[in-house]
């Protein structure tokens, strides 16, 4: 059965709705979003974090839709093309403000293959990462583990619950493994390629309200970024914790997600300063 892997990174999009941090109006959270030193923040993590992953994907059979707006400003809109220009599994998507579902679902609906078997569907952050080989689980835990509960339930969630938070803050960086549920990364729906909605008309805590789920613990998945303009909240709160020791830091997270951690360590010092 062949599986179509598309998903979507709201990348600054402007939309009514999606968001913890509320605004009174699309204009204030236009001015919040396409604020510089934000946008700085945004694209030095996706440049550091997000990107390395995607390009070291040992499956690069995937899309990654990257929607913003279509007001984002030209300087940044430029940056990010010239940030995918060795990737074409990346494309980017421009939309006018909308209702942050309503919006989403389309996009998605609009690059689904109507011929492939199932849809893997995933939601991505820009300053997230997922596990070299997160491609190739999708479509190998399917065949080998997954199938018979799809072929019953044809809607459901995998959760890659091994990962880590990435925390930045006043120029350091610091790392806290822990096991988590529907954390939103890592985090994929199976669907047939004629359902209407997408994997973010669901809210990713709340799956288990309306499909079975399966969680895998096996390897560690995801990086869960968290700095001073994220949603998330506080590192040492999040999930169970595992232990990682401070010296096996950085050849994890080279050998998992391509990230250079002294690299990374040193453009977010220089962006403090």
């Amino acid at each position: 059965m062949t599986i179509q892997v598309l998903g979507l990174c709201r990348f600054s999009y402007v939309a009514e709705g999606g968001f913890k941090v509320e605004h009174g109006s699309v204009a204030e959270r236009r001015a919040f979003l396409y604020d510089p030193s934000r946008l700085a923040l945004r694209f030095m993590m996706f440049e550091r974090i997000c990107l390395p992953a995607w390009r070291a994907q040992t499956d690069p059979d995937f899309t990654l839709l990257l929607l913003t707006g279509r007001d984002f400003p030209k300087l940044w809109l430029d940056r990010l093309q010239g940030l995918i220009a060795d990737l074409p599994q990346a494309k980017i998507v421009q939309e006018d403000p909308g209702p942050h579902r309503d919006v989403c679902r389309r996009v998605f609906r609009r690059h689904v293959d109507p011929k492939t078997g199932v849809v893997a569907q995933f939601r991505h952050d820009d300053d997230d990462a997922v596990a070299v080989d997160y491609v190739a689980r999708i479509r190998s835990d399917f065949a080998q583990k997954l199938r018979p509960i799809y072929a019953a339930h044809p809607l459901l969630s995998v959760d890659y619950a091994r990962g880590m938070t990435l925390n930045i803050e006043a120029g350091e960086v610091a790392l806290y493994p822990c096991f988590t549920h529907s954390l939103g990364v890592a985090l994929t729906v199976y669907m047939p390629p004629g359902h209407p909605n997408s994997v973010l008309n669901f809210a990713h805590h709340r799956l288990s309200a309306h499909m079975p789920g399966v969680s895998f613990q096996d390897s560690i998945m995801y990086v869960r970024g968290r700095h001073a303009v994220s949603d998330s909240g506080d590192p040492k709160r999040i999930g169970f914790p595992y232990k990682l020791d401070d010296a096996d830091q950085a050849d994890t997270l080279k050998a998992r997600f391509n990230i250079d951690l002294p690299g990374l360590r040193a453009a977010v010092a220089r962006h403090d300063g």
